[in-house]
């Protein structure tokens, strides 16, 4: 049975001085059999919180996946 979790996250990416610790592990929950992603929500961290959601966005329709953020 796989453990359903939410990722609230600041995901940075492409921005100077962001760290990408937070995609990385987004990638790697997308690829877990492990894992159900419910959800991604983002909060402001190392970049601004709409950054933050386009990123999330972005990898979430990179991965082909359909999941709430």
């Amino acid at each position: 049975m796989k453990k359903k979790i939410i990722i609230d996250t600041d995901p940075a990416m492409g921005t100077k001085g962001g760290d990408p610790e937070d995609c990385f592990a987004i990638m790697m929950a997308f690829n877990s059999p492990e894992l159900e992603i419910l959800g991604i929500t983002t909060v402001q961290g190392n970049v601004p919180v709409e950054r933050g959601y386009s990123n999330a966005a972005y990898l979430i329709e990179q991965f082909k996946k359909d999941i709430p953020s």
